[in-house]
């Protein structure tokens, strides 16, 4: 009867070991879907901006490879032009571009990530 008994024991710490196995690799594939949601997020938030910028801004932009500032704003700066007065707020986003014109500054465009448009800009010096 021992024999039996090391069998199963051995059979059952297998099956645990496969268990622990598919429950890291779950645990892994769902971390890293959540990580690839975002990233699609905020690229398609930069591109949303960048398609919104004149041929004269976008010659500005210093690397445009370079992954924009992309950050959630709870409002509009006291130095915006907003062109779309109908937007979500609670998905409202700024975009900064770095720019080489220095007298100007950065170009920064908000985005309505919930009806995927842009809706303003920060007016530059």
């Amino acid at each position: 009867m021992n024999n039996n008994n090391s069998i199963d024991r051995e059979g059952f710490e297998k099956a645990l070991k496969k268990l622990i196995f598919v429950f890291l690799s779950l645990s892994v594939l769902f971390i890293t879907s959540g990580c690839t949601d975002e990233s699609s997020q905020l690229n398609e938030l930069q591109n949303i901006a960048f398609n919104s910028l004149s041929d004269k801004e976008k010659d500005e932009i210093i690397d445009k490879n370079e992954e924009a500032l992309i950050k959630k704003i709870d409002e509009f700066p006291n130095n915006a032009s907003i062109y779309f007065g109908e937007y979500d707020a609670e998905s409202l986003y700024s975009v900064t571009f770095k720019s080489n014109n220095h007298d100007l500054g950065d170009l920064v465009v908000f985005v309505d990530g919930f009806n995927k448009k842009a809706v303003g800009v920060r007016i530059r010096k």
